[in-house]
């Protein structure tokens, strides 16, 4: 697609490139769906809370109370912020819109067969491990993010790097260092 919009023109190229690119990152989405939960508690209306975060996560939320929809919400949004903008935006940098799409194409693989039943055992675990290998520097770079994100909203950023520092053992090698520090900015917050 590139190629064929450069033997158009340059700045066709160039244009075919963002578009590979803003395809790739999902921040907008992510934001809406965040905000979605956020409102519903902020109504005090529990019953559309957990269906709001039931739309981006994978566990039954029917019986979660605030403090679980929170814990949910914060995990999705957390780990969703790697794949769905830091990771592909260091990939695109890295290596372009191929790059970019790559990457997207390795996540989406994770995303369907990364789970561990019998089907796709061996083709699951391939693609997760893969997965965990494309993010782990994106998560890396996403926590330090989240402690300056805390600083420019004037919230002590000190919260984020404490718990992201002090995380728990976490099945995923990278989604636990984001959380810690998606988890200590959503602490500082409502503490102010």
């Amino acid at each position: 697609m590139i190629r064929l919009a450069a033997a158009i023109h340059p700045l066709a190229a160039d244009i075919a490139s963002i578009v590979l690119i803003y395809t790739t990152i999902a921040a907008r989405d992510l934001a809406r769906h965040g905000m979605a939960v956020y409102r519903s508690l902020a109504a005090d209306d529990m019953a559309e809370a957990r269906r709001r975060v039931a739309a981006i996560v994978g566990r039954d939320t029917d019986r979660l109370d605030e403090a679980g929809v929170v814990r949910a919400a914060v995990e999705s949004v957390a780990e969703s912020t790697v794949d769905g903008v830091t990771a592909p935006l260091l990939f695109a940098v890295v290596a372009g819109p191929v790059g970019a799409m790559v990457y997207r194409a390795v996540n989406t693989l994770d995303s369907m067969f990364g789970h561990q039943d019998e089907r796709y055992r061996r083709f699951g675990w391939a693609a997760a491990r893969i997965d965990d290998l494309a993010n782990y520097i994106p998560a890396r770079c996403t926590a330090p993010l989240v402690c300056v994100a805390a600083l420019l909203l004037r919230l002590w950023p000190s919260a984020p790097a404490n718990a992201a520092a002090r995380r728990a053992k976490h099945a995923s090698p990278n989604a636990g260092l984001t959380e810690a520090a998606m988890a200590g900015r959503w602490a500082c917050n409502w503490a102010a």
